[in-house]
């Protein structure tokens, strides 16, 4: 389910200086409203007024709202008074004040609750209808069995708001009663504080066949959908049928798949393979948007295609390439790389106008090329690095990148340079000097720079402990800092007094750690570990809008940290058998704070997961689950219930009183996100409202105003979702380098419990183009 404030009332906040004059009058005499033509027709619901809130079953998965009201009704919240339009929201009463807000956002209907001060809980309870058996789960999810399937509201949030303004988490927990009936209790609450309640999934869906189906890699295209690609031993994948490939070659096959992004569909998937056994492990795309993926093969009939580098299977098992077209139709390209032993890419990245992948070799005759830095291998496992052409026709650079036991390449991003990462045992691993780390200390990590051409690299470091670290995970920023996350037993990584975990949290299991380093490798520039007392391990980061952390893994640790209002704050796998659930977690750029923890999976277990940001904010996590009752939220995917299936599940992390609505229109090379650092509060000095994909040195105005729009504006292909009458006003800037910008929003005190409402639009120079942001609402604590 999706989580929203109620929008009422209004918020001022004061002019400050206007910086790049320019841009602001241009961008102020393009969308000013003079100029733009107001589509009249009023709000559009998606159904008849309701009595309330209506959850409706659909195929197994749950949404809310209005819309499909042919599904059976299940749910609804006693009401006074039909629905008030405002915007794309419609706000109704409850008794005594309270009142119930429920508005569309990307295609699901959510809705929240707001109790004004003196006003009894009991007036906000539920009456499910149809239900044939009601239950709470360990996590405090709502568990409705009725016939047409299993309904499932996850545990909701909660929100005391003092006679100040100010907002604080609570604990809430779903209470039932009698006659199938469902409240809500809040044991911290007083009558002399309002209160918000709000659940807090966007979607959850999950897919696959009748067979293991694991995912390995995650990119998300330029429309916003999300591919996956992985290895699946399903004879009945679904989605494939207008595909590449829609019926699976033999043993195990890699696949691709492509998920539309409100988790509303499987667009498609296809097999990917030969006779023999395929993995796909890695994702990147080209600039046109066709898809390349990576993997290894054993099959000799694995299909490649004409003009390929090779088209033989050179050993027992090559690395290969595949490009395929953005609707998963076309073969574009394919080849084998590989020499006499086994090959196999583990990553891939697109630099420049090429291709560049990376894994692990047990060949002697690799092609490498004269300018190599290491043309022979080293003994044991090696890691390459392998540069291609985009046609997949020629190979323009090669080398080993390995010492003299066993290493392999897990990593590999490109951010002007190649960023490459793995795993080492050797102790003589290639590092360079002013490294962090130079001497070997156990099975340890390193991370490297090399320019495209392999020449050699410009730094590299070992990075462990004296414990083993397994897996690697590594993110770059704009800046060029290296994120990365692994699992690890050493208890001397490099934390320090305000890290989150300074220390483990186990005296005998791995926990995940996570570590930022400089662009040059020198130095580690914060750490923290993140675990329980069971096993902890990460496989999975991503640098945020602001700096901050996404990081996914798996837990046996029921204590696993979890913050307050997290959506799944249960470990649901621990009994009767111990298995994995997936966890993901957001920590602050410099690791000293956790400000998102939860759990994530069913009562089997969950496999592998993998993470990005979404433009917008939100998190994206994709994984394996063997459980049946994975939550699938607002979806028509469901798991099938055999081996292990594919599921994604996309996390709403805006701080609380910041509210995302309406549509971005987007630019030819990004689109404007806006994002905060904390919650928006009154008299704050260290709130910042920041905006990312702007473009480079973009000229940019932030538009505020009091009100949202009753129905969007339509100006040059934008769509314009504030109410433009005074006091609206207008902030100009211009983007740095990287599209971004930050305003430190110092409102006044007064404004305590007020709402503004905020929108940017930018001018990108390079392509003399418009875009602008999603609108948002902030609520001033």
């Amino acid at each position: 389910m999706v989580l929203r404030a109620l929008a009422r009332g209004s918020a001022f906040l004061p002019f400050r200086s206007l910086r790049a004059a320019a841009a602001a009058l241009l961008l102020s005499l393009l969308v000013a409203p003079c100029s733009l033509a107001r589509d009249e027709s009023a709000p559009r619901p998606l159904g008849p007024p309701l009595a309330g809130v209506e959850l409706g079953l659909e195929r197994g998965a749950f949404r809310a709202g209005p819309r499909g009201l042919s599904a059976p009704r299940h749910l609804w919240l006693e009401a006074t008074g039909a629905p008030v339009a405002v915007g794309e929201r419609w706000i109704q009463p409850l008794p005594a004040g309270a009142a119930v807000g429920y508005a569309e956002c990307h295609g699901l209907w959510s809705y929240d609750l707001a109790l004004p001060a003196g006003v009894e809980l009991s007036v906000a309870r539920m009456r499910i209808e149809g239900a044939l058996s009601l239950g709470l789960a360990a996590d405090g999810a709502l568990h409705v069995r009725c016939a047409h399937g299993r309904l499932e509201h996850g545990a909701p949030r909660a929100w005391l708001i003092d006679a100040d303004g100010r907002e604080r988490e609570t604990a809430v927990r779903f209470a039932l009663g009698e006659a199938f009936e469902v409240a809500f209790e809040v044991p911290d609450r007083t009558r002399a504080q309002a209160l918000r309640i709000d659940p807090g999934l966007r979607w959850s869906a999950a897919w696959g066949g009748s067979g293991d189906d694991v995912i390995h890699a995650l990119v998300r295209a330029a429309d916003g959908d999300w591919i996956v690609c992985g290895e699946t031993r399903s004879l009945d994948l679904a989605g494939t049928a207008l595909s590449l490939q829609a019926t699976p070659g033999g043993g195990g096959d890699a696949f691709v798949a492509r998920l539309a992004s409100d988790g509303s569909a499987l667009r498609w998937a296809t097999y990917l393979g030969g006779a023999a056994d395929e993995v796909a492990r890695a994702l990147c795309l080209a600039p046109d948007g066709t898809i390349f993926v990576a993997g290894g093969t054993a099959s000799i009939d694995f299909p490649t295609t004409s003009g390929a580098f090779s088209r033989n299977l050179g050993g027992s098992r090559d690395a290969f390439l595949a490009r395929l077209s953005a609707d998963g139709r076309a073969l574009l390209a394919a080849t084998f790389f590989g020499g006499s032993g086994e090959d196999e890419a583990r990553a891939c990245a697109w630099v420049l106008d090429h291709l560049a992948i990376a894994g692990g070799t047990l060949s002697s005759d690799l092609p490498t090329h004269a300018a190599a830095f290491q043309r022979t291998p080293r003994g044991g496992l090696d890691g390459f690095v392998l540069e291609l052409s985009a046609e997949l026709s020629a190979p323009l650079a090669a080398t080993y990148f390995a010492g003299s036991a066993r290493d392999e390449v897990l990593s590999l991003l490109f951010d002007g340079e190649l960023v490459i990462g793995g795993a080492s045992e050797s102790v003589d691993f290639p590092t360079t000097p002013h490294a962090y780390q130079r001497l070997a200390r156990g099975a340890d990590l390193f991370v490297a720079r090399f320019a495209p051409g392999l020449a050699a690299p410009r730094c590299a470091t070992y990075f462990g402990g004296s414990g083993a670290e397994h897996e690697l995970a590594l993110a770059v920023d704009g800046a060029g800092q290296i994120a990365l996350a692994t699992s690890s037993s050493s208890d001397d990584l490099p934390t320090s007094s305000r890290s989150f975990a300074a220390v483990r949290a186990s005296t005998s299991a791995p926990d995940a750690f996570v570590a930022v380093l400089d662009a040059d490798l020198t130095q580690v520039l914060a750490g923290s570990y993140l675990g329980g007392t069971g096993v902890d391990g990460a496989s999975a980061i991503a640098f945020g809008p602001s700096g901050e952390l996404l990081v996914a893994g798996l837990t046996l640790s029921a204590n696993f940290p979890r913050t307050a209002g997290a959506f799944q704050t249960a470990h649901a796998s621990l009994s009767p058998f111990a298995r994995h659930d997936a966890w993901f977690a957001r920590l602050d750029a410099e690791l000293r704070s956790l400000t998102y923890a939860s759990f994530l999976g069913g009562s089997a277990a969950e496999l592998a997961p993998r993470l990005a940001w979404d433009p917008e904010g939100d998190a994206l996590v994709v994984l394996s689950t063997s459980s049946a009752d994975f939550p699938t939220v607002g979806s028509a995917l469901s798991p099938r219930g055999a081996g292990l299936d594919l599921a994604a599940a996309r996390i709403d992390l805006l701080p609380s009183g910041m509210r995302r609505y309406g549509r971005a229109s987007a630019g030819p090379r990004s689109t404007p996100l806006l994002w905060a650092n904390e919650p928006p509060r009154a008299a704050s000095t260290s709130f910042r409202l920041g905006v990312r994909g702007g473009g480079a040195h973009a000229a940019a105005v932030h538009f505020f105003a009091p009100r949202a729009a009753a129905v969007p504006w339509q100006a040059l292909g934008l769509e314009l979702w504030l109410d433009p009458a005074p006091p609206a006003f207008a902030l100009a800037f211009a983007c740095d380098a990287m599209g971004a910008y930050e305003l430190a929003l110092a409102a006044p005190p007064g404004l305590a419990g007020q709402r503004v409402h905020v929108q940017t639009l930018s001018y990108d120079l390079a392509y003399q183009a418009l875009a602008s942001s999603a609108a948002y609402e902030l609520t001033l604590r």
